[in-house]
C-alpha cells in the first residue's frame, strides 16, 4: 500500500500512561446537624433552623393539632403532634414532614427512633448554622457542621484511568 510504514513492538513491549486519581478527590460537601426528641413536646415549645442562604425558620410544637404541612401559626411552622406525644418515633415524624414542608429546603432524614439527621440545601460552609433547640425541654440538637466547598477525601478503593496505551502486536502509522 502506498504511503504506509509498520512497526513491529515487541510483544513484551506494553506503555501505558496512567495518571494516579486513586488517593484523592475533592469533594463538595454540604453541612448536616441532628434533633433527636424522647416524643414529649410542650405546647407551644419552639426551636429555629436557619439554612445555608440565612433564611432562619421557627417551628412549634402543637398538642392540639396534627397539621405537619408548613401551615403557619404567626411566623411559626405548625408541627402538630396530636396524637403523638408520648412516642418519639411518631414525633421524630412529625418533626422530619414539618420541616420537609417548610421554605427552608433541609432534608431530614430518619437514623432512629425519634433521631434524625438533617442536610443543608446547599454546599459549603455556610451551611454550618446553629440550631436553636434552647425553648424544647425534651429535644437535643447538634449545630449543622462540616459544610465546606472543597475537602479532600483519601479514596479506598483506586481509579486509575489510562490516557493512551500501546498493546502488544503490530501496528500500523499512516502517513499523509
Amino acid at each position: 500500500m502506498k504511503n504506509r510504514s509498520q512497526i513491529s513492538i515487541d510483544p513484551d513491549f506494553t506503555i501505558n500512561n496512567f495518571k494516579d486519581y486513586a488517593k484523592e478527590r475533592i469533594a463538595f460537601i454540604k453541612a448536616t446537624g441532628t434533633i433527636t426528641t424522647t416524643g414529649n413536646p410542650g405546647n407551644n415549645e419552639t426551636f429555629t433552623l436557619t439554612n445555608a442562604s440565612g433564611t432562619s425558620v421557627t417551628f412549634v410544637f402543637k398538642t392540639g393539632v396534627a397539621t405537619v404541612d408548613g401551615t403557619k401559626d404567626g411566623n411559626n411552622v405548625i408541627i402538630g403532634v396530636s396524637g403523638a406525644v408520648g412516642s418519639a418515633a411518631a414525633v421524630g415524624d412529625r418533626i422530619r414532614t414539618a420541616i420537609g414542608n417548610s421554605d427552608l429546603g433541609i432534608v431530614a432524614t430518619e437514623t432512629g427512633s425519634g433521631a434524625m439527621t438533617l442536610t443543608q440545601n446547599i454546599i459549603g460552609p455556610n451551611g454550618n448554622t446553629e440550631i436553636d433547640m434552647s425553648s424544647v425541654a425534651t429535644t437535643t440538637a447538634t449545630n449543622f457542621a462540616n459544610g465546606d466547598k472543597e475537602a479532600t477525601v483519601a479514596l479506598s478503593s483506586p481509579f486509575q484511568p489510562p490516557f493512551s496505551y500501546l498493546t502488544p502486536g503490530v501496528h500500523s502509522i499512516r502517513r499523509k
